[in-house]
């Protein structure tokens, strides 16, 4: 995790049914001790899981277990992505290094198409790149509609490549294991 703001904000989402609050700069760190929620900067809309092996595509805050998510550690100081509903993780189907191919939610096998870098790129923005592809999470053909798969893609800093980390201020941490023990 990359972050180089030296000063904490609070800040609003603003399509979901009550507003939940993220803390971003340099208290990141503290939010991600609960679970978290994605939300594509373009579309407003939440990474949402599905069964194993399909592709996971934003849909409308719902306050459902398959929006939450958790951020681990990895002991290579990369990140793996954690349903907190199903335990699966965030990873590229068939670990394919393709451009466009899809991001599915699967068993955690610590490969490296299940490892993410997370740094910074903007006020409460923030890029992930697959260690295995060296691909960005991003959206099929920019979509901003519910329903849109999550892809790898070339990062081109678009809105559609940018997600907002919201902290879950409404349901108290649980024992994920390790998780953000610092940058």
């Amino acid at each position: 995790f990359n972050d180089k703001t030296s000063s904490a904000t609070v800040e609003r989402v603003w399509q979901t049914p009550d507003p939940v609050m993220i803390q971003v700069g340099n208290t990141l760190e503290q939010s991600l001790s609960r679970p978290f929620a994605l939300f594509c900067e373009k579309s407003g809309l939440a990474v949402t899981q599905h069964p194993e092996g399909i592709a996971l595509n934003q849909q409308p805050w719902s306050w459902g277990a398959r929006q939450k998510w958790w951020i681990k550690k990895n002991a290579d100081r990369t990140y793996r992505i954690e349903n907190i509903d199903s335990g699966q993780v965030l990873g590229l189907k068939g670990e394919s290094k393709s451009q466009g191919t899809d991001v599915v939610a699967g068993p955690f096998a610590d490969a490296p198409h299940q490892r993410w870098k997370v740094s910074q790129v903007g006020q409460g923005r923030f890029r992930f790149e697959n260690v295995h592809s060296g691909l960005s999470l991003d959206l099929r053909s920019g979509s901003m509609e519910a329903g849109g798969n999550l892809i790898q893609w070339p990062w081109h800093d678009e809105p559609n490549q940018r997600w907002r980390i919201v902290g879950l201020l409404d349901q108290a941490p649980v024992e994920p294991g390790p998780f953000w023990t610092g940058f």
